[in-house]
């Protein structure tokens, strides 16, 4: 008997913990009658007995929201996002706080977080995309998850996140971006995003859509755009990457004067315009090579900082980068010319054009030529361009320079190749 009343009690405690309330009533008049309890005290016993384990089942269930609501909340608050660089539009503006934290605590630099919102939008769309393998099972190639990792790049990367998934989860946003930066920082970033985003997908254009996407988005953010639904203005904010560049080169006021026809065009006092039917990263690139010909040529100038402000001088190299920077078609970070030799797609392109060997770089942007011009000189040695100022810098000249620039190049420094961001 003993026995059997210890069962009842322990089947009444089961049925409490599983919210039975119901069983666990009839469990507890059962036994009382079985213990010959009087009826009227139990049905007291009983019912304050419920009152008091709904309430506190009430509040125990409350509790946990509250705990997974904070768990939730505090992972979000307490994400270190000090210093990091600036998203914007199209990533959406709840996820902005994910990438930048990510790219914190993995030391990816101030162009660490729009290249994680970029892989994220290349790969699945921010993760809206229904394609298999984004919310569960994999695509063809056997990626999973909203960042598409392959299941042994995850069993290597793959890591549990604040608010993420246990075990950690590639279907998990958390998990996967905060795994995204771990590659990425293993894979060579910040010091080589080319190289680390080429190991995260093996694809030169891949590289280049992601180094688009990113230039685009750090703009945006950067000059305050809403990473949301409006523009702050009562229009729809931008949906890609072009129309961020234009609605950002309208904000930041950049001046880029217009001439028809295929070919920009150099004026008078060493500015260019840009043929008016170019695309807008086209027109961005001849505004930045503007804001560039006033600028003295120190070796190494420009290299000390980001790209995203303006240097005091520039060498060949950190010219061409902040150019193709401004274009949408480059990271955050000046290359020099040996980093250039594999930047992009190889061969000339249809607007733009790199030229770099080991020892110099310049670009072509619609038909006129980027140079530090005082760097090279004739058969003759005359200086190809003015001003012949020795200390001259960046400099717009025409196309012809190019046939001097292959005629004068030091043997030691080896051919030049051309290279191409991918669509242009």
């Amino acid at each position: 008997m003993a026995y059997s009343r210890v069962g009842r009690l322990a089947r009444f405690a089961r049925q409490v913990k599983d919210g039975d309330l119901a069983g666990a009533t009839f469990e507890l008049a059962r036994t009382a009658v079985l213990m010959k309890v009087a009826l009227p005290l139990l049905a007291l016993f009983a019912v304050l007995l419920i009152v008091l384990v709904v309430i506190v089942g009430a509040l125990a269930h409350a509790g946990n929201a509250a705990a997974q609501g904070c768990g939730v909340q505090a992972s979000a608050t307490s994400l270190n996002t000090s210093g990091a660089g600036p998203v914007g539009a199209p990533a959406p503006a709840a996820d902005v706080p994910l990438f930048q934290a990510a790219a914190v605590q993995f030391t990816l630099g101030p162009e660490g977080p729009s290249i994680l919102a970029a892989i994220n939008e290349v790969e699945t769309t921010f993760g809206t995309s229904d394609l298999p393998g984004v919310h569960s099972g994999a695509n063809h190639a056997g990626a999973e998850g909203p960042m598409q990792f392959e299941p042994g790049t995850w069993a290597r990367y793959g890591l549990v996140a604040p608010g993420g998934a246990s075990p950690a989860s590639p279907y998990n946003e958390n998990d996967a971006v905060w795994s995204a930066a771990n590659l990425l920082r293993a894979s060579g970033a910040p010091n080589d995003w080319q190289a680390a985003i080429f190991a995260y997908n093996h694809a030169g254009w891949y590289v280049d859509e992601v180094l688009y996407d990113a230039a685009a988005m750090y703009r945006s953010g950067k000059a305050g755009s809403p990473s949301a639904s409006s523009a702050g203005n009562g229009q729809p904010a931008p949906t890609d990457s072009i129309e961020v560049a234009e609605q950002c080169a309208a904000e930041q006021g950049i001046p880029t004067q217009l001439t028809p026809g295929p070919s920009a065009q150099i004026l008078p006092g060493g500015a260019a315009a840009a043929p008016q039917d170019a695309p807008e990263a086209v027109k961005r690139a001849i505004a930045a090579g503007n804001e560039l010909i006033d600028k003295p040529y120190l070796y190494g100038g420009g290299h000390g900082q980001a790209l995203t402000s303006i240097a005091s001088s520039y060498d060949c190299s950190s010219s061409t980068s902040f150019v193709l920077y401004a274009a949408g078609v480059f990271g955050s970070w000046p290359e020099d010319s040996t980093q250039l030799e594999s930047y992009g797609v190889s061969g000339p392109g249809r607007w733009i054009t790199v030229y770099a060997n080991k020892g110099h770089a310049f670009i072509d942007v619609a038909g006129i030529v980027l140079d530090t011009a005082w760097y090279w000189r004739s058969a003759t040695g005359a200086l190809l361009v003015q001003p012949i100022d020795p200390s001259s810098g960046p400099r717009w000249q025409p196309a012809s320079i190019i046939a001097g620039q292959y005629a004068d190049n030091p043997a030691s420094y080896g051919a030049f190749v051309q290279r191409h961001p991918a669509r242009l």
